[in-house]
């Protein structure tokens, strides 16, 4: 083999192993769901409306999974929110991923969510945050954390 065919022959093998890495970079995972955190939301009141659900959506990733909430009006008016904020965020026409709950419990026991987001009263930090960390789910809590110091230990 002379150096003019060495040339040739490793020019195509060159060109062979380029071709594959031009692809689109969806296929190597770009929106993999390995990028996306589910996240439940405990507790719809007027903090969750006014900065937590409007906050979080706004992170790129973050993927609302369910709302959950004793109150079945406030619970409508959440999914509604939720609905809406992440189809203006995705460019969507419209967007219905969003679950409805009216026990926390059932939030904690749901295998695709990744993290909770709770902001119910005080008095219920606690016990939802010790459940959560028990069912292995990452959590962001309202404070106070606790209610006494005791609590807190």
């Amino acid at each position: 083999m002379n150096r003019r065919e060495f040339v040739v022959k490793s020019g195509c093998a060159l060109a062979a192993v380029a071709v594959p890495t031009i692809v689109p970079s969806s296929v190597f995972g770009a929106n993999a769901p390995s990028n996306r955190i589910n996240v439940g939301f405990i507790g719809t009141g007027r903090q969750a409306f006014g900065a937590n659900m409007p906050q979080m959506l706004a992170v790129p990733g973050v993927q609302p999974v369910c709302v959950c909430d004793v109150d079945s009006w406030r619970l409508a008016q959440a999914q509604s929110l939720v609905n809406s904020l992440m189809a203006k965020r995705d460019g969507l026409g419209s967007y219905n991923g969003c679950a409805i709950k009216s026990d926390f419990r059932d939030v904690l026991v749901d295998p695709d969510i990744d993290a909770l987001m709770i902001s119910t009263p005080d008095h219920w930090h606690v016990p939802m945050g010790l459940a959560a960390a028990r069912a292995k789910k990452h959590f962001a809590l309202e404070k106070p954390l606790t209610l006494s110091v005791q609590q807190g230990r």
